[in-house]
């Protein structure tokens, strides 16, 4: 809970009703389809409730008609021109009205797209499979941390240990001067570890915690297995973010054709 951002509050809930979800036997792929469905009704609901329609209609009839006197005039330049701004000034206030509300219906992206990235992006390795850990940004002067697993490998021109993820019931921590900068596996799968980024982490935390302040290094990359939903196409078409963002908009653009929204 101490990695939450603002933009993470939803999380916890997010999170118990995806157990909820997956205990009823729904598979990851079916459950991030869903999640695009309820994001793109969700924006649009917020969409057709802030924004004027009707105004809006009214523009879009308006622009439509002087694009079509642009289309067949075969006048002076000045009636040209006189059009040509008159068209400008309507699409200028079609984004007035349009831009705020466009804002308030993505605000429903803001909020789950951390939870999801968190939630489906990576899986935990097997126990004693082999993960790299690359220390970035390590103070030459400091005396170099060590794992509590005698196994881990340091590589010094890489910066990188090579240690076994431990298993279920057991645990590894990296220590230095008596403290516990990190320990495996840690509280949810991720790809980097840091210092807390008191602006940024604000908005958006990470699940997996921070190093300390004092830590003589900023922060540990660990190479983990990407979480794949099936097994069709590269690996980028097999993640979280195209199935989800696909089936939002999908489902937004449906949603804008039915309730012909301007």
């Amino acid at each position: 809970m101490n990695g939450l951002g603002l933009l993470d509050l939803p999380s916890p809930l997010l999170a118990l009703f995806d157990q909820g979800l997956a205990g009823l036997g729904l598979p990851a792929l079916l459950r991030v389809v869903l999640y695009g469905i309820a994001s793109g009704w969700l924006s649009m609901v917020l969409y057709r409730h802030w924004s004027r329609q009707r105004e809006l209609a009214e523009l879009s009839e308006a622009t439509r008609a002087v694009r079509r006197e642009l289309a067949a005039y075969d006048g002076p330049f000045d009636g040209l021109l006189e059009r040509a701004l008159k068209l400008l000034k309507l699409n200028s206030r079609h984004l007035r009205l349009s831009f705020v509300p466009a804002l308030l219906a993505g605000l429903p992206l803001l909020l789950i797209l951390p939870w999801l990235s968190n939630q489906f992006s990576l899986s935990v390795p097997e126990a004693g499979s082999t993960v790299t850990i690359q220390a970035t940004g390590l103070s030459a002067t400091a005396d170099l941390p060590q794992w509590t697993d005698p196994t881990a490998q340091w590589t010094p021109e890489t910066q990188t240990w090579t240690i076994p993820w431990p298993a279920d019931a057991a645990s590894v921590a990296l220590r230095w001067n008596g403290e516990t900068l990190y320990q495996l596996p840690g509280e949810q799968p991720a790809a980097i570890v840091h210092r807390r980024r008191p602006v940024f982490n604000l908005l958006i935390g990470n699940p997996a915690g921070y190093l300390p302040d004092n830590a003589p290094l900023d922060a540990l990359h660990l190479d983990m297995p990407t979480r794949e939903l099936h097994g069709f196409g590269p690996g980028w078409l097999r993640g979280w973010l195209f199935c989800y963002l696909l089936i939002m908009f999908i489902s937004a653009l449906f949603l804008r054709w039915r309730w012909k929204l301007s």
